[in-house]
């Protein structure tokens, strides 16, 4: 369904053409904005909150970015990647962050569940062990990493996309992720 909404999303933006997108009217811009904001709030949420344990940050860095996006809009010519820059900006203001804050990387939070029945209750007692166990352990990767696994794995971004951001080769993403994935493993089997 997502790559459903992403298309369709894709079609609207490539319907308007390159030389108007200069000139957009306010009602364009606003209606281009909240299709950007509906389609990617939640993404970026669960991305920051991977990534910080800081609630004023994240809304902070939310509201940042959305932001930027709103004055830049007229200056963004492909809209494909439209998630890539959120995430692209959403980061660079945490990393900017980081350093005049001199912070570390802290938890990774879960999405918060709406519970229906006691076997919705189990079900949801159990992602949140895992999901507990899950941090734990993410919390032992260095941030670095950390953040390639939470852009591929919560994010959806291509190893391309993720080399891009982090200003590391493709294949060097791709190795990180293969490691951290056999760590995750190794451990997570010990409990099966």
């Amino acid at each position: 369904m997502h790559h459903f909404v992403e298309s369709n999303f894709s079609k609207f933006f490539s319907s308007l053409c390159i030389e108007s997108l200069s000139m957009i009217d306010n009602s364009k811009r606003l209606k281009i904005f909240s299709e950007v904001y509906n389609e990617h709030k939640r993404l970026l949420l669960n991305y920051l909150r991977k990534m910080v344990n800081d609630q004023e940050l994240i809304e902070d860095t939310l509201q940042y970015t959305f932001m930027k996006f709103y004055e830049n809009i007229d200056s963004i010519h492909n809209f494909d990647s439209v998630k890539f820059w959120l995430i692209k900006t959403a980061r660079n203001e945490v990393y900017s962050h980081w350093r005049n804050k001199h912070n570390t990387v802290v938890s990774i939070d879960e999405d918060e569940n709406s519970i229906a029945s006691f076997q919705d209750i189990q079900k949801d007692l159990e992602q949140r062990e895992f999901l507990e166990m899950m941090n734990h352990e993410l919390e032992k990767i260095n941030p670095e990493q950390r953040e390639i696994f939470v852009l591929r794995e919560y994010t959806g971004l291509s190893y391309k996309e993720i080399a891009s951001l982090t200003g590391i080769d493709t294949e060097l993403v791709k190795s990180r992720l293969f490691k951290i994935r056999q760590r995750l493993i190794k451990k997570f089997l010990k409990y099966v």
